[in-house]
């Protein structure tokens, strides 16, 4: 058989001979077949963190970069990587069947896996798109600590059992129920229009101008994900310290699970839909993929999570990539891409017309670069 291309899976995007490619393993949704698709992972599910190498112009990938998500992958097999890429690339152009393939570990997976291609800087950028918890986040313990707030003895709301305290807000308190809260003044009346972090931070100033708020740069950008990480990891120290010595004691306390450390939900809260590790995980799990934390750096997790945001916020579907025409179809593909912005331009200007002050701010930027672009493109033009 001839050399040929692919298309990236979520792109549709030409892929062809020593491009940076992105491989990501798939299997097959135990609820596919009942039909309904409705969400990104109805085909297929995404299975372990992202794989990069050079498309070698005959279906998969070659020139793989030895990661720590790759060490992970093979170990989970028992084989190397360029050894499971050619077995599934095999199997999935029929080359073989699933009988033929064995794998010394967890080979009932092994017999099950596809994989879906893109483009490196389509993953890179939708993997870029971030959820800021200073932003978007629940008032949590985590941050009322951050904040100054010092907490008291329970409370005797029955929901909002948790009380905060800080020493330049006299006669204020915070009542929490684990994520869920509201400030209150000295008489009870709630102050209102605290959802996140900010929202806090801006009450705090509205009541004490001369207060001193602790935050750093890092603080107000980091990511949701990011931090779920970073106290993950947190959570497993401080699990590790309350081990105790009595086996069946043990047993029970174990089994309970780490589902949030002050308040900031565990890893697992984003593993439902991605199976980062080769395992399914509930939306409120309290086990950990302890293993891969403990393998495998914070931003190969990170990028994995942000990515799948991305694919379902597009609408897209993970599945295997097709075939690409020989001419791989590029002026045409140029023609939809002017195609595409002109419908994204439109919806835009409606937007417009109902933002808010923040957002359009953000949309005459947007404006201004795609008029930046037409020029550029009529330079082009122009030199041709």
């Amino acid at each position: 058989m001839g050399s040929f291309g692919k298309v990236g899976f979520i792109s549709s995007l030409p892929i062809g001979a020593g491009d940076e490619t992105v491989l990501i393993f798939l299997k097959p949704n135990k609820y596919a077949e009942k039909g309904g698709i409705t969400y990104s992972t109805d085909w297929y599910e995404p299975i372990f963190l992202p794989v990069f190498g050079v498309y070698d112009d005959y279906g998969k990938i070659e020139n793989i970069k030895k990661t720590d998500s790759v060490k992970f992958i093979e170990d989970y097999f028992g084989l190397d990587i360029d050894k499971i890429v050619e077995d599934i690339d095999n199997l999935s152009v029929g080359r073989h069947g699933s009988k033929e393939l064995e794998a010394p570990k967890n080979n009932d997976v092994y017999k099950k896996l596809t994989f879906g291609l893109e483009h490196t800087s389509v993953f890179e950028k939708m993997a870029s798109k971030k959820r800021t918890y200073y932003t978007e986040g629940y008032v949590v313990e985590y941050w009322l600590r951050k904040l100054g707030f010092v907490q008291g003895p329970n409370g005797t709301d029955e929901r909002y059992k948790k009380t905060f305290t800080h020493v330049d807000l006299p006669g204020y308190i915070y009542k929490s129920d684990g994520t869920w809260g509201h400030l209150e003044d000295s008489n009870g009346k709630k102050i209102n229009n605290i959802y996140h972090v900010e929202d806090m931070v801006r009450e705090m100033k509205n009541i004490n101008p001369n207060i001193k708020i602790n935050l750093t740069k890092e603080d107000e950008t980091i990511c949701q994900v990011d931090l779920s990480i970073e106290c993950t990891k947190l959570a497993i120290e401080q699990d590790n310290a309350n081990k105790l010595e009595d086996p069946r004691e043990e047993m029970m306390r174990s089994w309970m699970g780490i589902k949030k450390y002050q308040g900031i939900p565990n890893i697992s809260e984003y593993l439902s839909k991605v199976l980062i590790d080769g395992k399914s995980y509930s939306h409120d799990s309290r086990s950990l993929p302890i293993d891969l934390i403990n393998t495998v750096n914070a931003k190969e997790i990170g990028d994995m999570i942000r990515f799948n945001w991305s694919v379902s916020n597009l609408n897209g579907k993970y599945q295997p990539s097709n075939y690409g025409s020989q001419d791989d179809a590029i002026m045409f593909h140029f023609e939809m891409i002017k195609c595409y912005k002109s419908v994204v331009k439109t919806k835009l200007m409606d937007r417009l017309s109902w933002a808010d002050e923040d957002e359009i701010d953000e949309l005459k930027a947007i404006f201004a670069e795609m008029r930046a672009d037409d020029r550029e493109d009529a330079i082009d033009l122009v030199l041709a």
